[in-house]
């Protein structure tokens, strides 16, 4: 039996607070900053991001800043009603991996 050293994940949302990252810091994080499952649940209620994010563009700042109560519901809203989480689909992700490849 092996144990599991690390994870990879796409568009995973946070997993824990501050000591559930520092038990486990790996997984190693894929995702695009248009995709709000990444932003979940907010940090105003203890949750934290991964330590090892990649992102799929450079607009994403790894250490996102949690938004304040009123400004994460209102962007989640907008998301939800705009039907903005189709950025969240691993067709998605595939996608942008794929054509990053092709730049090397």
């Amino acid at each position: 039996h092996q144990a599991i050293v690390s994870a990879y994940t796409f568009g995973m949302p946070r997993y824990g607070n501050l000591a559930a990252i520092a038990f486990y810091p790996n997984p190693y994080h894929v995702l695009n900053s248009k995709d709000i499952v990444p932003n979940l649940p907010p940090k105003y209620l203890g949750y934290e991001n991964c330590t090892n994010s990649f992102p799929l563009d450079k607009s994403f700042v790894p250490n996102i800043k949690g938004f304040g109560y009123r400004r994460y519901f209102k962007k989640l809203v907008s998301m939800i009603a705009f039907k903005k989480l189709e950025h969240h689909s691993i067709e998605n992700y595939v996608n942008r991996i794929y054509n990053e490849c092709k730049k090397s």
